[in-house]
């Protein structure tokens, strides 16, 4: 969401949600449990991931989700649909 509303969307105003950031409200947060920051602890470590992408690829592997992302660390994974910019 941070990103999402850094940037101008697409009328070109910062702060106002556009599409994106109103996908993105529909969705649940989950807590962190101690097992997905294991799980997560052991993505970064085996694929280089920063712990905040791991966390995300972790809890997205748990509930059987699919990331859209540009982020290009996310780029070589199943559950990830990556468009680059």
């Amino acid at each position: 969401m941070l990103k999402t509303f850094s940037f101008p969307d697409y009328q070109g105003e910062i702060g106002k949600p556009g599409h994106a950031a109103a996908a993105m409200q529909k969705g649940a947060i989950v807590d962190l449990s101690s097992r997905r920051a294991m799980d997560a602890a052991r993505l970064s470590r085996q694929h280089q991931l920063p712990m905040a992408d791991s966390i995300i690829l972790a809890t997205a592997m748990l509930h059987e989700a699919v990331i859209w992302t540009q982020d290009v660390d996310f780029k070589n994974f199943p559950e990830v649909k990556y468009f680059p910019e």
